[in-house]
């Protein structure tokens, strides 16, 4: 399977190695290690329509917000970044309110439902393989929404 299409495998272990505080370029060298093409600007535009936290001190950005980057990555190919914003506003909140949101365990229940639900909808395109975008993009949806209420 293609980095794209698989959740970013080993990215919790490359991270617990990294500083907690990096600058957007460490970020975006980071990111781009693990096979990810963001930029800073990019970067930026999820803080200004809120899909991410803003950084610590103005200027810092901790694995919590590496892995949210990479959540959005993933997301922003079947929902709006407004809408991915509201469906990570909880623990952009927990964040702004000082409690400390473990978003590496979010990041493994997004890896662990991803498998299941891409093999899930490999079965279903098999049996079906007229299964449009737009279906396959609403049953993204759906699987999103669902990894983060749960």
């Amino acid at each position: 399977m293609d980095k794209k299409n698989a959740p970013y495998g080993g990215v919790i272990e490359k991270l617990t190695g990294c500083s907690d505080r990096m600058t957007i370029s460490q970020a975006v060298v980071f990111l781009e290690r693990q096979g990810l093409s963001i930029t800073k600007t990019m970067i930026q535009n999820y803080v200004r329509v809120n899909a991410l936290t803003p950084p610590v001190d103005g200027r810092r950005y901790t694995r919590n917000h590496i892995l949210m980057i990479i959540l959005i990555d993933r997301f922003k190919s079947v929902c709006s970044l407004e809408e991915i914003g509201r469906l990570l506003s909880p623990y952009a909140q927990n964040a702004i309110n000082g409690e400390n949101p473990d978003m590496f365990d979010v990041y493994k229940k997004f890896c662990e439902l991803f498998d299941s639900k891409t093999k899930s909808l490999r079965e279903i395109k098999s049996e079906n393989p007229l299964l449009s975008a737009a279906a396959e993009a609403a049953a993204c949806k759906n699987f999103i929404s669902e990894a983060l209420i749960n």
